[in-house]
């Protein structure tokens, strides 16, 4: 029986000495209310550094050309959304006013596709950010 505990607590410290090890950072955010990527950067923390809102109240309305399923992005100081008809909007973050908008392309007809339930299908996720660009 012992030498059976040896061995487990053997194997279990080459395991443990072998296993990849990783540390998650706490996320680091600029004094910037940017927010690039999937819920605000690559840890996917979603975390936000200003104060609760106690009573939330609609500040602006904008028409787009179709539904927003993906998350918006805050970036350089713009609201950048993507819709169902293949258009990227960058909006004031103040105002909704439409700074930009670039259509990339069709959407596909759900009467197109084997499966689903949007009509049309076109950007359903959050969008990537190019930097450089600024699109």
């Amino acid at each position: 029986m012992r030498r059976v505990l040896g061995v487990l607590v053997g194997v279990g410290a080459v395991v443990a000495a072998c296993a990849p090890s990783t540390t998650v950072q706490p996320a680091e955010h600029a004094a910037s209310e940017d927010w690039p990527t999937y819920h605000r950067d690559n840890q996917r923390s979603g975390t936000a550094t200003m104060p609760p809102v106690s009573a939330p109240s609609q500040a602006w309305h904008t028409k787009l050309d179709g539904a927003v399923y993906g998350q918006p992005l805050m970036v350089g100081g713009r609201l950048l959304a993507a819709t169902e008809n293949d258009t990227v909007y960058a909006l004031d973050p103040d105002t909704g006013a439409v700074q930009w908008s670039d259509n990339l392309g069709t959407p596909m007809p759900r009467a197109d596709l084997p499966c689903g339930n949007i009509d049309p299908l076109g950007i359903t996720s959050t969008m990537a950010y190019d930097p450089d660009s600024g699109r």
